[in-house]
């Protein structure tokens, strides 16, 4: 099942340092499985435009992706696909379906903490996630891949949100995305609504000056990750009656990230991190005349993510 997340290619003579290559991954002109097509277990042609829906008749077919590169020299870093092990969302629903198991290693608690506006009140329309806390928490529950460069020592190395450390590891993300689970919400909006965000989209934004880096630390004796991301939070399925909006699209959230290194008895590499901060999220909701806010926080150290590299030792998990 976890296979039919992921395709690998390996090119039959090695890149040429300086030339150029495409690479087209074809997903066909509908849902439908073609041949030539890549297709998922359920026959449906892959979708690479997420942000056009998830679970529309957008969801499968559409574009191809197409990716123009040019063939490097070999560096002295050491790559790696992770993977945000493990995830709840097993079919790719964008849901949490009956014999999923809710995992705490990859989600985002989210907390309301006001309204204002024509939004006189708002409250999840799910369990509580966090039944310890004394306010109501709603879980969205995290998945995706995310390809990262392990660059050699470096030193004077200036941490994200200030302070510096005399040597580091840098680790260099790509700029890809994260995929949550469907919520859950209920709002007066001059009248009651209810609606839920679907499968929502997390893209990390590549800074104008150069590569997501982040710093692998000592931290008293245990090697650990500190990483400052800026993202969009999308939600393209998302939907409210009666010709409401609202802008869930491109949201931009900062988030500082800090969390420690293992590695596994198979050889594969986890890390584990959680926001230092709390992160504020508010969303706003038009209707046909005027707008109002539903406020909204992810609490410190409940943005939770586990990232995990591929074995070296025995097979796939």
């Amino acid at each position: 099942m976890r296979r039919d997340r992921a395709i690998s290619f390996r090119p039959e003579v090695p890149w040429q340092v300086g030339k150029r290559y495409r690479l087209t991954l074809v997903s066909g002109a509908d849902r439908s499985c073609a041949l030539g097509e890549i297709c998922g277990i359920t026959e449906n042609a892959a979708s690479f435009d997420p942000l056009a829906g998830a679970t529309t008749d957008n969801a499968a077919g559409g574009p191809n992706l197409v990716v123009t590169f040019a063939g490097a020299a070999a560096s002295a870093g050491t790559r790696m696909v992770t993977e945000a092990l493990p995830y709840t969302d097993i079919n790719g629903s964008g849901g949490v379906d009956n014999g999923e198991k809710a995992r705490d290693e990859n989600r985002v608690a989210l907390r309301i903490t006001g309204t204002d506006g024509l939004v006189s009140s708002a409250s999840f329309d799910t369990p509580d996630c966090l039944p310890d806390t004394p306010e109501k928490e709603a879980c969205m529950y995290l998945s995706g891949a995310m390809p990262v460069e392990l660059l050699p020592l470096a030193h004077n190395c200036a941490l994200p949100g200030g302070g510096a450390v005399a040597s580091c590891v840098p680790v260099v993300l790509s700029p890809q995305a994260m995929y949550a689970t469907s919520l859950a919400m209920h709002a007066t909006v001059l009248f009651s609504i209810g609606t839920s965000t679907r499968m929502s989209v997390m893209r990390i934004r590549e800074p104008a000056d150069g590569p997501i880096t982040g710093f692998l630390i000592d931290d008293n004796g245990t090697p650990t990750l500190v990483l400052g991301l800026e993202l969009y939070l999308d939600a393209p399925d998302m939907s409210l009656p009666l010709g409401t909006d609202h802008d869930l699209h491109s949201k931009p959230l900062s988030i500082r990230l800090r969390g420690p290194m293992r590695f596994l008895p198979d050889g594969r590499i986890a890390i584990a991190v959680a926001n230092v901060d709390d992160v504020p999220i508010n969303v706003k909701i038009s209707p046909v005349v005027g707008s109002g806010t539903v406020k909204m926080i992810v609490p410190r150290g409940e943005m939770k993510i586990q990232l995990v590299s591929p074995p070296l030792r025995g097979g796939l998990p």
